[in-house]
């Protein structure tokens, strides 16, 4: 990760800057390892109606399907900050599939928000993703 945030937008007042870029592990994925091959383009979306995980994140493509979720594990902290608008997804794509669990594979996220918020914003996620 760099030392150095990068502006995403100076026209506002509080510019967003990306916080850091996450490799997270993606369960409930019916795509092949050939699908992920391409790389394809993804985003994060709150589910917080799910009734077996409040915290639950869904892995969005581009055209608005569902590919996935993000584990259990690494929702809550992330979850809180995503329904704060503290953080938001401003780019991910499709790492890997899991030859061995095709339901599961890895995905990567640029993680970003307003400038302001970085020193809180990146305790917040460095507690749960220990590359950020």
């Amino acid at each position: 990760m760099p030392k150095d945030f990068i502006v995403i937008s100076s026209d506002d007042e509080d510019p967003d800057v990306v916080f850091c870029k996450c490799t997270m592990l993606m369960k409930g994925t019916n795509l092949s390892p050939a699908d992920a091959a391409s790389g394809g383009a993804i985003t994060l979306e709150r589910e917080p109606a799910n009734t077996y995980d409040t915290s639950a994140i869904m892995v969005m493509d581009l055209h608005g399907k569902r590919v996935g979720r993000l584990t259990a594990g690494t929702t809550a902290a992330l979850a809180a900050l995503l329904d704060s608008r503290d953080v938001h997804c401003v780019a991910g794509k499709i790492n890997s599939i899991d030859r061995e669990c095709p339901s599961s594979g890895l995905v990567e996220v640029s993680l970003a928000g307003p400038s302001s918020k970085k020193v809180a914003v990146r305790s917040a996620l460095k507690r749960t993703f220990t590359e950020c």
